[in-house]
């Protein structure tokens, strides 16, 4: 219904609250679900930018799910655009320190961006065995 409404050229999905509203265990669960594709698909075949959640530093090895398992869904659903996460402000938010974690963020994306679905296809079954394993999703 959303994609019907007149003005609206880009949507993106916040994954807590899709959380809360399907009830599974992790909202990182709905970045592998066939919902997200879905939704992801809708969004493109309207010719509209599609976002989700939030990116965090691509070399902050403190989440509790890499950002190499996470960033490859960003390229495989079409996603172009995602806030940034608490990550980013680690390291005091020193404006510069932020810009160049921003800069090696866009560029792990698109190397991300740039990989064959193969690639993308192993990458999300690398994310359901890691969120299984850790999360018991």
């Amino acid at each position: 219904d959303i994609l019907a409404v007149d003005g609206v050229d880009e949507v993106m999905v916040g994954l807590n609250d899709l959380h809360l509203d399907t009830g599974v265990a992790s909202h990182f669960e709905l970045v592998v679900s066939d919902l997200m594709a879905m939704i992801a698909d809708a969004v493109r075949r309207r010719g509209m930018r599609f976002g989700f959640g939030g990116v965090a530093r691509a070399d902050d090895e403190t989440l509790p799910v890499p950002s190499d398992l996470l960033l490859p869904q960003h390229a495989r659903l079409g996603s172009t655009s995602s806030w940034l996460s608490r990550s980013f402000h680690r390291r005091g938010g020193d404006p510069d320190i932020v810009a160049a974690d921003v800069a090696a963020l866009r560029t792990r994306l698109d190397f991300w961006q740039g990989q064959p679905e193969p690639v993308l296809d192993a990458r999300l079954e690398d994310l359901r065995r890691h969120l299984r394993e850790s999360f018991g999703a």
